[in-house]
């Protein structure tokens, strides 16, 4: 008789690709401010940035959410919840963690509802193109 794999080994299997996402979001959110002083900026690039890892984020939880339990995850409100709500909570822990635990980054609260507005937007990107791209795939 076969034996079932760990709940976290199923997890990360489904959620390998937001695991990823989420830790580069981490090193991106925790790394010192001179690791990224290479890079050309522009006005409220600050806020682009967030808006984009959120939106990023928030999509790719939904994807894998589909991978995981089909087209279905599309109507089950609380997978909605957990792809919105994953995002905007790792966001807030990120503010928090560079306000309290290092010593070249601050907390922002505007990054945060930047961060919001990203998985809000990543959310309904997802559900509105991930449909169509599965249906051609299935074609």
């Amino acid at each position: 008789m076969a034996e079932n794999p760990p709940k976290i080994m199923t997890f990360i299997r489904y959620y390998w690709v937001s695991i990823i996402t989420a830790i580069v979001i981490l090193y991106l959110s925790l790394a010192p401010g001179s690791e990224f002083s290479k890079i050309p900026s522009f006005p409220n690039e600050d806020k682009v940035v967030h808006f984009v890892m959120y939106c990023g984020l928030a999509f790719v939880l939904f994807w894998n959410s589909i991978i995981c339990f089909g087209i279905t995850a599309m109507k089950r409100r609380k997978l909605w919840f957990l792809m919105i709500g994953i995002p905007i909570i790792w966001g807030g822990c990120m503010e928090l963690l560079q306000q309290y635990f290092t010593a070249s980054r601050s907390g922002d609260w505007l990054d945060e509802l930047t961060n919001t507005l990203g998985a809000i937007t990543g959310f309904f990107v997802g559900r509105w193109i991930l449909p169509t791209m599965l249906k051609r795939k299935l074609k």
